[in-house]
């Protein structure tokens, strides 16, 4: 898929947020503060098909964080965590 966008620059990251919480307001609360700061940036740089693209990709994510518990979740993203100290 994204080889048929033919991009000019990939960026690679993790993804800084914990969907990976017990509760399934916390997971929706923590989700929307993330997802509402990637669709603004989509929204910001991209049009058409592309962001219709990004936008169904993300969606899935959404759903899965939100709507799936136990063996059906798979999206399950933590905060990177560095240890201070030995």
């Amino acid at each position: 898929m994204i080889r048929s966008m033919s991009p000019k620059l990939l960026f690679v990251v993790e993804q800084e947020a914990d969907h990976n919480l017990n509760r399934s307001v916390d997971r929706f609360v923590e989700g929307l503060n993330y997802y509402s700061a990637v669709f603004d940036s989509i929204e910001s740089t991209l049009a058409g098909d592309e962001r219709i693209i990004l936008e169904e990709m993300f969606g899935r994510e959404i759903e899965n964080i939100v709507a799936c518990e136990g063996l059906e979740r798979i999206e399950r993203h933590e905060r990177y965590a560095i240890e201070v100290g030995s």
